[in-house]
């Protein structure tokens, strides 16, 4: 039998179409190749066949070629070495001698030892956040792998607070979700554990919704508590009205079931957030309630003379640079009017006053720092737009911080493996109607800063 055709015929037996397709995907010119195959209608031996012309056109059928197939199976991984000694006979080494050592496609790069922190996070502008500080504040090099069911994941050595290595493993789940969150953490913890690599803890970062008048845009959430607070029954009541009708509503009984940060844990997070200082390299963003108390304020200075007109002050592209947004939402509340200038209404002067009243000193600005904040955060299995959700969220737990959609899945697969959890989220919106995308992309940095930075300092999650 030629090379190629034991080549064809040992991904045959190692992959069924889909699977197949997958392996091709996350390889080199991955896209490119796949956009040359054959339509899936037909068979698998015929897009195998397809599949070596194209590889060896593109030069792609070699050592790493025959390494990433053992990464994919590596309990056919004889199989596979018989096969890579045929390719090298026939195309490279005619008079070789073999070795069988020289001939070990057991994969380099993978994690070598144990691996001390698996951070799981839900989105790629989350996952983008831990390689980028990764990379840009610790120049630490991610090296890329491939699990067993063909995802990637990517893991890098950095240097500690006290000079000692550790290494950190780092994925996203395939879509956002607790089902999704809690399958990519099971099945790299098994995986890694089976290479000898197993996780001594399991972290998360990324963004969050937070509760108004508690938390702030762009602050860190720490899970003291993780729950789901969407879990248990409802059950419909069915009751009669004065005159004979019959109405129905829905009770529900909530089946609140917690995972706790241990408390050393606590104690040494609280002691690290006095010192943390970020270090992203990206300004935090002004809340919308930031802009629209500028432009309010300086329209009032303006209208009396003692500054100049809002849309050509020097601060504007620092102090309100979502301008046409704020300026609608003022029109909107009749704070202001744009005809046939732009004014502050009666309502709008009075508003003024009152905040200059109550703030002798000057309006009270954004906090330039992100602060850390260490409680209950809850996990629901949707998006929430709810101005009511926390009044009905602090009858479940009265001290709660925030909500998202992953935390306490992760959680639970961190309790029966048992190893730490650790979440660390950041707030982008209230879970209301007022959406601000412009923290967007600054939670997510700020939570996977803090989460490095914290992996890298705490002593009880590598030592115990």
């Amino acid at each position: 039998m030629r090379p190629n055709e034991k080549i064809q015929k040992l991904l045959i037996s190692l992959f069924n179409t889909e699977e197949l397709l997958r392996f091709l995907r996350y390889g080199p010119q991955g896209e490119e190749i796949l956009s040359k195959l054959p339509s899936m209608k037909v068979s698998l031996d015929e897009i195998a066949y397809e599949t070596i012309d194209l590889l060896q056109r593109y030069g792609l059928i070699d050592h790493a070629f025959f390494a990433r197939l053992v990464r994919e199976r590596p309990g056919r991984t004889e199989d596979i070495n018989q096969t890579y000694k045929s390719w090298l006979i026939s195309f490279e080494h005619k008079n070789l001698v073999f070795v069988e050592s020289k001939f070990d496609l057991r994969p380099d790069n993978y994690p070598k030892g144990s691996v001390d922190a698996l951070i799981i996070t839900a989105l790629k502008d989350e996952l983008d956040a831990i390689l980028n500080i990764g990379q840009e504040v610790y120049e630490v090099r991610w090296d890329t792998a491939i699990d067993s069911w063909g995802f990637p994941y990517h893991w890098a050595i950095f240097r500690d607070a006290y000079g000692d290595t550790r290494t950190f493993v780092a994925t996203r789940a395939a879509e956002m979700g607790e089902t999704n969150a809690a399958t990519v953490a099971t099945r790299l913890i098994s995986e890694l554990r089976r290479r000898g690599h197993s996780p001594k803890c399991l972290a998360m970062s990324g963004i969050c919704a937070g509760r108004r008048g508690s938390v702030f845009l762009g602050d860190i959430i720490i899970a003291e508590r993780l729950f789901k607070f969407d879990n248990g029954k409802i059950e419909a009541i069915k009751t009669l009205t004065p005159d004979g009708e019959g109405i129905t509503e829905t009770t529900v009984f909530n089946d609140i079931k917690t995972f706790n940060l241990r408390k050393q844990l606590k104690i040494e997070i609280e002691e690290f957030a006095k010192q943390w200082e970020p270090r992203i390299g990206r300004s935090r963003p002004k809340s919308y309630l930031h802009q629209r108390k500028w432009l309010l304020d300086k329209l009032y200075d303006y209208e009396r003379h003692i500054g100049p007109v809002p849309s050509e002050h020097r601060e504007r592209e620092t102090e309100c640079y979502s301008w046409n947004k704020i300026l609608a939402g003022l029109m909107e509340d009749k704070l202001v009017s744009v005809h046939p200038n732009l004014k502050l209404t009666k309502k709008g002067r009075s508003w003024v006053e009152v905040e200059r009243s109550l703030n002798p000193d000057g309006w009270v600005r954004d906090s330039q720092y992100s602060k850390v904040h260490i409680g209950p955060l809850g996990t629901n299995a949707r998006v929430q737009k709810d101005p009511e959700l926390f009044d009905r969220l602090q009858l479940l737990l009265r001290s709660i911080l925030g909500i998202e959609m992953e935390g306490s899945a992760v959680g639970s697969v961190a309790e029966e493996a048992g190893i730490p959890c650790l979440i660390a989220k950041a707030v982008v919106d209230f879970a209301d109607l007022d959406k601000n995308d412009n923290f967007r992309l600054y939670s997510c940095d700020i939570s996977a800063d803090f989460l490095l930075a914290f992996l890298l300092h705490s002593r009880l999650l590598v030592y115990g």
